[in-house]
């Protein structure tokens, strides 16, 4: 499982080991803090069953000799970012290629303001189904705390007046939480 920051990482490993069962030895988190040559020796650990790292480090260890084809599934966390030359995309492309039997599975809750964005994203982590799910699906709805907005109108001083109308606040009809699941 890959996410971008470290403190992302280690949030997902806790998660894992709490909702998974693994024990602590079944996991491995490998962070840029760690020596690359020691990061390919723990890549190789027989034992460890999911590992956890910033897509930076996958994809340095991926050009220092990692065989993105021994994993059987990959997940992206905040796959929004599989745009262009970030990491995401090359690691999407090594495995898929690496890989006999790829499986991805991406995750935001920022999927993109347009569809081409949307698009863009899914075919970067090689999409065959994308799911998305509002606040108001049945799944989601029990964890969404409902927020009460007051809106206050005020008067713009003069001299901001002419900014005002350069912002627009219109939600965006792909404001909503997706899931892309992945298989080949």
């Amino acid at each position: 499982m890959m996410a971008p920051t470290k403190p992302l990482v280690e949030q997902h490993r806790d998660t894992f080991l709490r909702i998974l069962k693994l024990r602590p030895e079944d996991v491995q988190v490998l962070t840029g803090e760690l020596d690359p040559d020691y990061r390919l020796h723990l890549w190789e650990d027989g034992e460890v069953r999911a590992y956890f790292a910033t897509p930076q480090v996958v994809r340095n260890d991926y050009k220092l000799g990692l065989d993105l084809g021994d994993f059987s599934f990959v997940i992206f966390d905040e796959c929004h970012r599989a745009k262009k030359k970030y990491a995401y995309t090359e690691i999407a492309d090594a495995y898929v290629e690496d890989s006999p039997h790829p499986m991805i599975l991406g995750l935001t809750a920022s999927p993109g303001t347009d569809e081409e964005t949307i698009r863009d994203v899914s075919d970067s982590l090689y999409a065959e189904h994308v799911e998305a799910r509002t606040k108001d699906d049945p799944d989601i709805a029990p964890y969404v705390n409902e927020i009460e907005v007051k809106k206050r109108f005020v008067q713009l001083p003069d001299p901001h007046s002419s900014f005002s109308s350069l912002y627009s606040f219109q939600p965006s009809p792909y404001s909503w939480r997706a899931l892309l699941v992945i298989s080949r």
